[in-house]
């Protein structure tokens, strides 16, 4: 089975919001779906815990065989912060049925009933450094455990800074810290593949991973070192339980406390994943970097151990040639002795199809059907997939693998004692399982949905299953098309669901007939046939906690609508950002002071625990048309309380900013999210750093580098070199561009191909050999602010054109005044004039905007993003009769009422230089009309 396959499979990719991930394996991010880009280079990867997240949609995410479901097992946002989890990584299951789930930041939550509990079982996070891909990764539990209580972490120490696989005593749900012991230490001298995952064999010993801990985005000799048996990079091991070699491993040197002497197989570049099969044999999945994922086989005793990175990476015929590495005296001394001295991966998938594998297990239950079992799992975390690959008795590899599920990203699977496939959701801050048949019982916050072909609720359900919500319109369609009846169907859902102390309405929006009922009393009654009716009930509770709530609904015929909603009288906090400031920017190594501060309406001043923050690394490598990833996000640091420091990346490589993320939550549980950015000093925000190729590929080094102050180029038949070349070229340009509050309307003109993102989402498609053709799309944002801007451009032959803006809100460019006059003094109704004005710099005297009427009682709004110094500003306002301004939704100038021309100033400050939203309000009451805004 040494042949190196590759299955090309056409992937859908869908757009979800931006969430915090870690992402991978959220880290969080703004998935962007997959369409053709301009031109087909050769893709890039990047690290696993860099990986893009791909959330898919509803129904992407339900999309697995027929008779089995996925759904939740524990975790979730949409429970109180108590029962979540934060950036999970890994699970092990205890023999009581109890689950052990580690968070990226350093602790160890127990899972019982299906329910976190509040109390870690260890908060290591003291100990754990988790800057980027580092962190608590893994989770392990002694075959013994019964009887000796251990439990095996692997996770990167702060304190010295290196890889550690460690064991600890777990008594009852607490984990004992006073009682680790270091089995293995690896290197960690980079932000990026380290310590990945821990695993017993079935001899009885400890297996474990690291990563080549080197730059993901450029090569470096710190690669070479994946291939030396004494450096403890690029690795998988195996141990004794007390931490020695084996003699039996390739590489043993006579000295059991030898690094080289712990080796099973080296020349990985982050074997993140893997699992060990009955035989011995161990199946990693192998974190890829330009253009390959791997699945690579390592048999005990057999074959050669080294699988080659980085002087090589396998392809769909076998090892392939790195030419990045090809200089290094480690490849230069391995490359002349041919493919035959590396061992070639058993499969190989290219970055069209995913870019971040994710290793899972054999198989081994029985509640799965026959073609399944003995078979070996394994996921795509940036894309969100699982695929199984049938093995034959003798354990070898049967044909190709096979697609199984679209799930939520992955990033560590396991098959539970019940026989249930198991996956730890980054994105979703979960743990999931896929099972097979009809559902029994539900997670706490999920519902037990039961569909019945009849209106009546009788009989046996035709199918069960866990929802997290219910909230459907089905409109003329069968809920489950060839199961259920488009009509005279009924649903039950019953579930145990959390309520705050104080009052809860409970809201349901139904066609036909549905009740609903709170720990058995009835509390809601929409029942009866009838057209989409919404109706409300309150109920109230000493104390917060859970309540069994079942809904009961029935459709007849003609449309079917089936929602219900829960919301707490509870009201939410208030955050806000103070620092870093709006539009601030970083240099590399720069220490960058945050703080904030929240207010609940209940609580009064939050602090402490309950103010959170994380900081999301934003990072473009140079990527390629068909890769499944274009900017993705790393976790890169949390901690807690009204302030602290973050030390800013470096930007001497790839383009990459920060998003800084405060969440404030209160006694209730409830929580409220600010969010700021903060973008590399490599161009004055509102500029674009342009990088020019001289191919269409957006490949190899860019021959100009500079900063543009618009993308806005018609070079005609001419082009950015100069006399050559004038066709054949691209350019990618990176920019941190202000959008207000509100809808704004992104642009392209091009000839030829240009695609244009914003934070990582594809906004505007204008690709393809094309003549000038203008495109456009819209993002829509809560806040004002700077967002991240990637236009991609490509010029095949004949006439070059490449222009695109990021207007204000609802179409007027950066800058104008959108502009709504209205034929009253209140703002209100539908506008007679809607425009966007350069200025706002009127005196109409006793006439007015609309011409001879009216003249009198009117009003004006204008709203724009207007750009600001550093320092103090002045802003103006001389009006005929009343008129205010707000800057950032702060009222700066109060020039109200009625009254003759009037000049009135307010005065701004900021931090750096930037825009901010500014609205401006105006009526005019009758006799001269003056309306003049200026900002000094």
């Amino acid at each position: 089975m040494g042949t190196n396959r590759r299955r090309r499979l056409q992937v859908t990719l869908f757009i979800a919001a931006a969430a915090l991930c870690f992402s991978a394996p959220d880290l969080l991010a703004h998935p962007v779906a997959a369409t053709a880009r301009p031109s087909p280079p050769a893709p890039r990867g990047d690290t696993l815990f860099g990986r893009h997240a791909q959330v898919p949609v509803a129904a992407a995410a339900s999309a697995i065989p027929d008779n089995f479901r996925d759904e939740r097992v524990a975790g979730g946002t949409d429970l109180p912060q108590q029962f979540q989890l934060n950036t999970p990584t890994s699970m092990a299951f205890l023999p009581d049925g109890r689950i052990l789930v580690t968070e990226k930041a350093g602790r160890v939550r127990v899972v019982k009933d299906n329910l976190v509990e509040p109390t870690p079982a260890l908060d290591w996070s003291a100990q754990v450094y988790q800057i980027e891909d580092a962190g608590l990764i893994d989770i392990a539990v002694d075959p013994a455990f019964a009887s000796n209580g251990y439990v095996y972490l692997a996770y990167t120490s702060d304190n010295p800074r290196e890889g550690r696989v460690s064991r600890f005593t777990m008594n009852g749900d607490t984990i004992d810290p006073s009682s680790e012991v270091v089995l293995l230490s690896t290197i960690a001298d980079h932000d990026s593949h380290m310590i990945d995952s821990v695993r017993f064999g079935p001899d009885d010993l400890l297996y474990a991973s690291d990563g080549d801990s080197s730059p993901f985005d450029t090569a470096t000799v710190d690669s070479t070192r994946a291939q030396e048996p004494d450096q403890t990079v690029g690795k998988v091991y195996r141990i004794t339980t007390s931490g020695e070699g084996v003699p039996s491993n390739p590489f043993w040197t006579g000295n059991a406390d030898d690094p080289a002497s712990k080796v099973l197989a080296l020349g990985l570049r982050n074997p993140f994943r893997f699992t060990v099969a009955p035989d011995g044999t161990v199946i990693v999945g192998d974190v890829g970097w330009n253009s390959w994922e791997e699945i690579n086989r390592i048999t005990p005793g057999n074959g050669n151990h080294n699988y080659g990175w980085p002087c090589y990476e396998g392809d769909d015929t076998g090892s392939l040639v790195q030419p990045a590495f090809s200089a290094f005296p480690v490849c230069q001394a391995l490359l002349p002795q041919g493919t035959a001295a590396v061992t070639a991966p058993v499969y190989a998938y290219d970055h069209s199809v995913g870019s971040a594998v994710v290793g899972g297990p054999i198989y081994g239950g029985t509640a799965f059907p026959a073609q399944y079992q003995g078979a070996y799992f394994f996921g795509d975390y940036s894309v969100g997939w699982l695929d199984y690959w049938q093995m034959d008795q003798s354990g070898n590899f049967v044909g190709q693998p096979i697609r199984f599920a679209s799930v939520a990203n992955p990033v560590d699977i396991a098959v539970g004692p019940d026989g249930d496939l198991y996956y730890v959701s980054i994105t979703k801050n979960q743990i999931r399982r896929i099972a097979y048949g009809s559902a029994t019982t539900c997670a706490p916050g999920n519902y037990l949905a039961q569909y019945f072909s009849n209106q009546t609720w009788s009989g046996t359900a035709s199918v069960a299953r866990c929802e997290d919500t219910v909230n459907y319109n089905w409109g003329l369609n069968s809920p489950i098309p060839g199961v259920i009846p488009v009509d005279h169907f009924s649903v039950e859902w019953t579930g145990s669901q959390y309520f705050t102390s104080g009052a809860s309405t409970i809201t349901s929006t139904s066609d036909d007939g549905m009740q609903a009922w709170v720990d058995g009393k009835l509390v809601l009654d929409n029942s009866g046939d009838h057209g989409a009716v919404t109706k409300q009930a309150t109920v109230n509770f000493a104390s917060g906690g859970f309540h069994n709530v079942r809904v009961a609904y029935f459709d007849d015929t003609g449309y079917a609508v089936a929602k219900l909603s829960i919301v707490s009288a509870d009201k939410l906090p208030v955050v806000a950002i103070t620092a870093p400031a709006l539009g601030a920017q970083f240099s590399s190594g720069q220490q960058l002071s945050v703080a904030g501060s929240a207010n609940d309406p209940e609580d009064g001043a939050l602090t402490g625990s309950s103010l959170q923050w994380n900081v999301i690394l934003h990072h473009c490598p140079p990527a390629s048309a068909g890769a499944a990833d274009v900017c993705h996000t790393h976790p890169y640091d949390s901690f807690s309380g009204p302030s602290g420091s973050v030390v800013a990346p470096d930007t001497s490589g790839d383009w990459v900013w920060l998003e800084i993320v405060l969440t404030a939550t209160d006694s209730a549980g409830a929580s409220t999210s600010a969010s700021t950015t903060v973008f590399p000093n490599l161009c004055a925000n509102g500029q674009a750093r342009g990088q020019y190729f001289t191919n269409q590929s957006w490949s190899g080094t860019p021959a100009i580098t500079r900063c543009d102050a618009a993308v806005n180029f018609a070079w005609g038949l001419g082009g950015p070199f100069g006399s050559s070349p004038v066709d054949h070229f691209s350019v990618e340009w990176h920019s941190a561009q202000y959008f207000p509050a509100g809808r704004s309307t992104v642009s392209s003109t091009s000839d030829d191909g240009m695609q244009t993102w914003v934070d990582g989402t594809l906004v505007v498609d204008n690709g393809g050999n094309h003549a000038t053709i203008l495109k456009t799309g819209t993002v829509n944002f809560a806040a004002a602010g700077y967002h991240d801007v990637l236009v991609r451009y490509f010029e095949n032959t004949g006439s070059a054109v490449a222009k695109s803006t990021t207007p204000s809100s609802e179409g007027c460019p950066v800058g104008r005044w959108r502009a709504r006059y209205f034929t009253n003094q209140a703002w209100s109704g539908t506008p007679a004039i809607s425009r966007c004005d350069a200025t706002v710099n009127f005196a109409w005297g006793l006439g007015g905007p609309f011409g001879s009427t009216p003249i009198d009682h009117f009003s004006v709004e204008w709203h724009s993003a207007q750009y600001f110094p550093a320092g103090t500003s002045t802003v103006s306002s001389t009006s005929d009769d009343g008129m205010q301004i707000w800057v950032d939704g702060t009222l700066v100038v109060d020039n109200g009422g009625n009254h003759g021309a009037i000049l009135k100033t307010g005065k701004v400050s900021f931090g750096v230089a930037g825009y901010h939203d500014v609205l401006v309000r105006y009526y005019e009451n009758t006799g001269s009309a003056v309306a003049r805004v200026s900002v000094s």
